[in-house]
């Protein structure tokens, strides 16, 4: 049996608590306790639980969860020590290069974002608007990438 994910690895891949929320297995988990339900949901879910509880479970509590490569985890699910873990380990592994990588990424956004900025101001300071339009293009570019890239995760 493989170990429980970590609590490093859920506080650095969890990015929210929801009251509903669907494991990449298939069970449903819900939080019956406070929350802003539509009428008649949380007993429904209820109702549900109490005929199938392996298919619904109730956390009372909000549920935690990572979603990682388009499956969805959940705190708490029996399919964690199978499936999650085995991106904690791969992380783990693997810590070396990709701590090269966020290094060697961030070292080049870090240049690009520097080098936009420096380009702005001279081109600003020497007063060349055709540099100017190049240098707004350039950065339009940038900041569309960057919209590309959010949009995708």
């Amino acid at each position: 049996m493989a170990e429980a994910v970590s609590e490093e690895f859920w506080n650095a891949f969890c990015d929210t608590a929801s009251m509903e929320v669907q494991c990449g297995c298939g069970v449903l988990y819900f939080a019956s306790g406070d929350g802003d339900w539509n009428p008649g949901e949380k007993e429904r879910l209820q109702k549900l639980a109490a005929k199938e509880p392996k298919k619904y479970v109730d956390n009372v509590d909000f549920t935690r969860r990572i979603d990682i490569a388009g499956t969805t985890f959940v705190a708490g699910c029996p399919c964690l020590e199978e499936r999650l873990t085995r991106y904690e380990a791969f992380v783990w592994g693997n810590r070396h290069m990709i701590a090269s990588y966020l290094t060697a990424r961030t070292n080049r956004e870090f240049e690009e974002a520097k080098w936009n900025r420096e380009g702005a101001y001279e081109v600003v300071k020497a007063g060349d608007l055709e540099a100017a339009k190049r240098v707004i293009e350039s950065l339009r570019g940038n900041v569309a990438d960057l919209e590309k890239r959010l949009d995708a995760k």
